[in-house]
């Protein structure tokens, strides 16, 4: 039996600036263990190295430029990270610089580079597309959009307006840039008073709870739709109550975890991540001739097809020299109003 091989992991968050993450914040470590433990006979002796950045859109690109070069400067072989759509586009520049295989969880296709992997969380440049054609096919001719003004809520607007305009369906965009019980319900009234068919919240999640609470104080029955980061950042508590369409990492079909030992009050969504982000980085480590940056660069580039728990029944997971895209199949997925996901 050979010996274990060391091999040293760069985790990096980018919603902190010190070494607190925010209750409920993703941490993959438990399942990168869980993942290595799985395969033990392939397994490498992994050490994690942390870096906090207070990143996009409340920090800075920069916080999170300093947060990848102090990995890089440890000699990690691998960095997990940034979760954040805009941060993982300025940490995608920097690994292709730098020379150091990045796998992140972002919402962006543009997040993907010659050293840079996405395991995705959703999809800026497919969401908005499926938002249209879901109010097309149910006769809706006109949609208010309560967008987030950053990087990340104008990319999905453009999407959306060009979808929109594809449909002939009429778009009337209203800025929502404040988190407050006030300025949520003024963006809500204002969005009722171009009295759409349909309304929709492009964002990160900020505004999301202050939303969702005021257009729940008002007598509109209609369709809302909300992208995927935007619904996730919501508590918990507030998606069960929630009328809204919007998109899931997991679909009802997809059993991958039925049987999984989990904590009763884990989010299943959180749960499929994690557990599709320890097979690759376990699956690497296997393959990697030596677990250097170079070893590991090439192994997810020919990774073999694996099952996921993310997306619907049959979603696979898997690299290529061409394809830095993880998921494969049935992502991102639409899901109706008052639909409870589970792993079960």
């Amino acid at each position: 039996m050979t010996s274990r091989r060391r091999v040293r992991i760069g985790l990096l968050h980018d919603a902190a600036d010190f070494a607190d993450p925010a209750p409920g914040s993703f941490d993959p470590a438990e399942w990168i263990a869980r993942a290595l433990a799985d395969r033990d006979e392939a397994a490498a002796e992994v050490e994690l190295v942390y870096a906090y950045a207070l990143g996009l859109p409340t920090g800075t690109a920069e916080a999170v430029e300093r947060a990848f070069r102090e990995l890089a400067d440890q000699d990690v072989s691998l960095i997990i990270g940034p979760s954040l759509a805009d941060n993982a586009i300025v940490a995608t520049a920097l690994a292709d610089d730098l020379r150091v295989p990045t796998i992140n969880w972002a919402d962006t296709a543009r997040a993907r580079g010659r050293w840079m992997y996405q395991l995705p969380t959703g999809s800026h440049e497919l969401e908005p597309g499926l938002m249209i054609d879901h109010l097309a096919a149910h006769g809706g001719r006109s949609v208010a959009v309560l967008y987030e003004p950053t990087p990340s809520g104008t990319r999905m607007l453009r999407h959306l307006h060009t979808a929109a305009q594809a449909a002939g369906i009429t778009a009337t965009t209203i800025p929502a840039s404040g988190a407050t019980s006030a300025e949520a319900a003024a963006a809500i009234d204002t969005a009722l008073g171009a009295q759409p068919d349909a309304m929709v919240h492009l964002g990160t999640g900020g505004q999301a709870p202050a939303l969702v609470a005021a257009l729940k104080r008002t007598d509109w029955r209609g369709p809302a739709i909300m992208n995927a980061s935007a619904w996730a950042a919501l508590p918990r508590a507030s998606r069960r109550d929630g009328a809204w369409y919007r998109f899931e990492t997991i679909g009802g079909g997809n059993r991958l975890m039925a049987g999984a030992a989990l904590p009763p009050d884990a989010d299943p969504a959180l749960c499929a991540l994690g557990h599709d982000l320890g097979r690759l980085i376990a699956q690497a480590l296997a393959m990697a001739v030596e677990p250097s940056r170079l070893g590991l660069r090439h192994a997810l580039d020919h990774l073999p097809t694996l099952p996921a728990a993310m997306g619907g029944k049959g979603t696979t997971l898997g690299f290529s020299v061409q394809d830095h895209g993880a998921l494969h199949g049935s992502f991102p997925l639409l899901v109706a109003p008052a639909t409870e996901v589970t792993t079960g």
